[in-house]
């Protein structure tokens, strides 16, 4: 299955996979442990350090909140697998039965296969444009970084949605395939948060916007 959702993902995004790219389990403490690193990266502290003070600049970000523990606290709940560009694999994470929210996500008839097809075309990518390199070299500035990752995430999402309508008339590039995905851009994030257990609308747009915004963009 994981090799016809790389093969999807080669054919829906008009690239070859240059590269093999090891799939690999990881478990929910495991994927803490990553994500801890990847946010004390001394890039990723600037950014954190800089958007924080600019929240509590704006009062949206109040009292002892610390954006790590919030980031940390969405993404350990809705992660459900991701391309790691630097070890070149990509990591799924291994059902828990307390992540509600996650385990509800991957019941939706074949989100299996979007997150897949999504996280090869990161890979594929990758190995053609070097999404790293980008990525580090657009964080000095928000809204440059915004808008690489709106890109990388906006180009994954839909060769994923493609993925999902393969076998169907319709594909993010016809007239009805667009309206749908330009209806992505106007959701709203109040409703998202307060699903996924009050974390703040704000943090909830840092993230999930570029998908969304990306996708029309």
């Amino acid at each position: 299955a994981i090799r016809g959702y790389r093969e999807a993902a080669s054919r829906l995004r008009g690239l070859p996979m240059q590269r093999e790219v090891a799939v690999e389990r990881e478990t929910p403490e495991a994927l803490k442990v990553s994500l801890e690193k990847e946010l004390d990266k001394p890039e990723n502290q600037a950014f954190l350090a800089d958007t924080e003070l600019l929240m509590r600049q704006f009062r949206i970000l109040q009292g002892e909140a610390s954006l790590k523990a919030l980031y940390l606290k969405l993404m350990q709940e809705q992660v459900a697998a991701y391309y790691d560009p630097e070890k070149k694999r990509l990591a799924y994470v291994e059902q828990d039965a307390a992540a509600t929210n996650k385990s509800a996500a991957l019941s939706f008839p074949g989100m299996e296969r979007f997150i897949y097809v999504h996280e090869f075309c990161h890979a594929i990518e990758d190995a053609h444009f070097d999404l790293d390199r980008l990525s580090k070299a657009s964080q000095g500035e928000f809204d440059r970084y915004l808008a690489a990752t709106s890109l990388m995430e906006g180009n994954a999402v839909l060769t994923g949605v493609d993925g999902l309508l393969e076998n169907t008339p319709v594909n993010t590039a016809t007239p009805f395939g667009a309206c749908c995905v330009r209806l992505l851009g106007r959701a709203g994030m109040e409703e998202a948060s307060e699903e996924m257990g009050g974390v703040p609308p704000f943090l909830m747009g840092v993230l999930i916007r570029p998908y969304l915004d990306g996708a029309v963009f």
